[in-house]
């Protein structure tokens, strides 16, 4: 069973990567991994926006650190990059969509 908070999902980086809702109150781990797909429901750098904001709350209560997919401290610069790459995604996404640089097909006379 994995704990869902909001549209950003979190396991454990314990293998099998599961929390077992009953015992969730005595877990210890190193850490927690949280992850996002794309496209959903939000752009990747709205979901990237509220998941960090998610994982800073979590580590500042549970006394840690907030890391990049290396389990490097997020700096602020990968924290730019981070957060550069879910704009190109966004971007990508749009003209792929056909949402950005197309020209009306019906002009008023």
């Amino acid at each position: 069973q994995v704990v869902v908070y909001h549209f950003h999902l979190c396991a454990n980086i314990v293998k099998p990567g599961t929390f077992n809702a009953t015992t969730l109150h005595e877990l210890t781990s190193p850490g927690l991994a949280f992850f996002m797909q794309i496209p959903g429901p939000m752009t990747a750098s709205e979901a990237f926006d509220a998941m960090l904001e998610k994982a800073q709350f979590i580590a500042q209560h549970l006394h840690g650190i907030v890391g990049d997919e290396q389990r490097t401290p997020l700096s602020p610069q990968r924290m730019r990059a981070l957060r550069e790459r879910t704009l190109s995604y966004d971007f990508a996404h749009a003209v792929q969509g056909g949402m950005i640089g197309t020209q009306p097909t019906h002009r008023p006379h």
